[in-house]
């Protein structure tokens, strides 16, 4: 025969013919006060709250169960870049780049963000004059991006026109970086770069020519090796 108390955490236990008895504490709340989501808590002798069952029991426990406070978010992983894909405008001018051009091009595909596609309007070339870059496999002339002419890219209203700029930006910035690339010039003016990384823009006054000469293209050359 079981028998309560006030203290309803209180048991006690007599058998039928009165020669055995027991007592005890059961492990429930002292209380409750407001806890996760400012529902009503149990918590024990010392103010701490309750857990469930398997969740910490009666001295561990976790306020409203299982359920912790403060949202918890998993790091968001960044989606892999898809490679841009490239468009050959003459697709024997791809033979004979050399292996830094390669690399570059390669690199260009991999790295540049918002860079969907390119149209490669001339390569490998037929020398046009002493030391031309082309005819050394060594530049590559990019005449659209995104499908979007570079030509008027800046004023372009076309669909798709505004991550077309910003790919070009961000085409900028990544030659910049990259350890093979030494010139870099298109409709918004050109820079070189020595061995060292140090970057030298191309003045429009001294150079009026090489920059008036690739406003309809983005031309990308590559050191000698």
């Amino acid at each position: 025969m079981e028998t309560g108390s006030a203290d309803k955490r209180i048991w006690t236990w007599v058998s039928e013919d009165g020669k055995h008895a027991a007592a005890g504490m059961c492990p429930g709340s002292a209380g409750t006060k407001p806890g996760g989501g400012g529902e009503e808590q149990p918590y024990d002798d010392h103010g701490r709250y309750l857990g469930t069952v398997g969740q910490g029991g009666v001295s561990g426990g976790i306020s409203g169960g299982s359920e912790v406070r403060g949202k918890v978010t998993k790091p968001k992983e960044e989606a892999q870049k898809v490679p841009t894909t490239v468009i050959w405008k003459n697709a024997e001018e791809a033979h004979g780049l050399k292996p830094q051009m390669q690399d570059a091009v390669q690199s260009m595909r991999r790295d540049v963000s918002k860079l969907d596609s390119v149209l490669i309007s001339s390569g490998r070339r037929e020398p046009l004059g002493a030391g031309d870059p082309h005819a050394e496999g060594r530049a590559v002339d990019l005449g659209r991006i995104n499908g979007i002419p570079v030509a008027g890219l800046e004023t372009s209203t076309a669909p798709g026109a505004d991550r077309a700029r910003e790919a070009a930006r961000n085409l900028g910035d990544w030659a910049k970086e990259n350890p093979d690339v030494n010139q870099f010039i298109g409709p918004k003016g050109g820079w070189n770069k020595d061995g060292k990384g140090n970057i030298t823009p191309l003045a429009p006054a001294k150079q009026k020519v090489l920059l008036d000469g690739h406003k309809d293209h983005i031309h990308i050359n590559v050191f000698r090796k």
